[in-house]
């Protein structure tokens, strides 16, 4: 139950297959276990991306504020398909774009409407 590897593996292999409850459950560990320290955005950022999956902006805004003040930078997703999917989505996409705008820079936004 302390393993945060193994809840992070978890968490990778439900959101592969698109259990988010699981997903959910298993970054949830991981972002109460690591909460300080270099990585301690990834659990919050894993909770955003699995609240993008599921079209909550509202939650994806409040992970993804968690993961900034932890050390997230958006350099992080620069480019990466997901993002770009959560970008085009036009549910979750506007808090996407706000967020990058706010927090990232143009590059970043740039790599991502691609």
């Amino acid at each position: 139950p302390h393993r945060v590897d193994a809840w992070h593996d978890l968490g990778e292999v439900a959101l592969e297959d698109g259990d988010y409850a699981t997903a959910r459950e298993a970054f949830g560990q991981v972002a109460t276990q690591v909460d300080k320290g270099s990585q301690a955005w990834l659990g919050p950022w894993r909770l955003a991306e699995v609240a993008a999956h599921e079209h909550d902006p509202e939650a994806f805004e409040g992970h993804m504020r968690v993961a900034l003040e932890r050390g997230f930078s958006f350099r992080f997703v620069q480019g990466l398909p997901n993002w770009r999917g959560f970008l085009a989505d036009p549910v979750v996409g506007p808090s996407v774009r706000k967020l990058v705008t706010v927090y990232g820079s143009p590059e970043i936004l740039e790599s991502l409407e691609r």
